[in-house]
């Protein structure tokens, strides 16, 4: 099979960039050795230096083979999406659809369309957690509406005190 034009023009690119990345290691390498040279004389004169030695070489190679920052000292764990559970329930306010099935995918839909990121997956979860837990609380509520949850229907919304609704 005869390589085309295109082909050789595509090879001959990835060569100079293959080369153009190993000018650029060649010169970070020449970077490193001078800032390593200008510290010798203060090593030679006996100046305690920042860090155990060699650390932060070894923090710049790691991050030139994998693009990683090192880690800071202390970590954090931030939600981003602290307001699932209200948009959920301004959600459920909002649906006036009685016994009718509650569509979890609306739920989430209106999530994303009101900021909430996240995989699709995750989002469904927090929405049936949340749908779960509202069903367990209107379950001792005496006043309707009422969440419920039946099985091959799903979570509905209904103003009936018995569970009327039947599985097509």
């Amino acid at each position: 099979m005869a390589l085309s034009d295109n082909d050789h023009i595509e090879a001959l690119r990835n060569r100079l960039l293959e080369r153009e990345k190993d000018y650029e290691m060649a010169l970070s390498e020449i970077h490193e050795m001078i800032r390593v040279l200008a510290t010798a004389p203060k090593l030679l004169a006996g100046v305690k230096l920042p860090g155990p030695p060699g650390l932060a070489r070894r923090e710049a190679e790691l991050y030139k083979q994998h693009g990683v920052q090192p880690r800071a000292e202390t970590r954090t764990r931030t939600l981003a999406n602290r307001n699932v559970t209200t948009l959920t329930r301004n959600w459920l306010a909002e649906f006036r659809k009685y016994d009718e099935g509650i569509k979890v995918k609306d739920v989430v839909a209106y999530l994303k369309d009101n900021g909430v990121t996240g995989k699709d997956r995750s989002l469904y979860s927090a929405v049936h957690v949340i749908l779960k837990k509202e069903a367990e609380a209107s379950e001792e509520s005496p006043n309707p509406p009422w969440i419920r949850y039946k099985s091959g229907v799903g979570f509905y919304k209904t103003l009936k005190d018995q569970d009327t609704l039947i599985v097509i």
